[in-house]
């Protein structure tokens, strides 16, 4: 019988794996640098202050909404690369040399978030961000 706890953990890991497919349905490739850190955001942050509107370091806006949680951020970071784990040996998402690939990409009924929002936005942007700066950016702002 499973425990309330393996139970929350295995609807995390869940999630995770839903919000990793989404953003890579969405984004075709990101490195897995930026995955991990966003779909940690895109999960755990439920108020966004910015618009779609806003186009000025949207990538740095969007980190920063991560402040002051480093406890919270390394609780989910085992759960990440578990469902990264999972859907990389279920042939889900392809990982080569730092940049994770959807194999089979299906579209998400329930959106996370759409195409055209402030956490897409920041995604993009973030592709133009050697994963050297954007990991620097993260720690400041963690």
């Amino acid at each position: 019988m499973p425990t309330i706890e393996l139970t929350a953990e295995i609807l995390m890991i869940s999630r995770y794996c839903e919000i990793i497919t989404q953003i890579l349905y969405i984004n075709k490739a990101l490195s897995l640098v930026k995955l991990v850190i966003f779909s940690y955001i895109v999960k755990n942050i439920d108020l966004c202050t910015y618009t779609s509107k806003d186009s000025n370091e949207v990538t740095y806006k969007c980190l920063s909404m991560i402040s002051g949680k480093f406890h919270l951020f390394l609780d989910n970071l085992p759960i990440i690369i578990k469902a990264l784990n999972i859907l990389n040996k279920n042939n889900r998402i392809k990982i080569e040399k730092n940049i994770v690939y959807p194999i089979h990409s299906v579209f998400a009924l329930n959106q996370i978030y759409e195409e055209n929002s402030f956490i897409y936005k920041a995604i993009k942007d973030s592709k133009n961000i050697p994963d050297k700066y954007f990991l620097k950016e993260v720690v400041s702002n963690v």
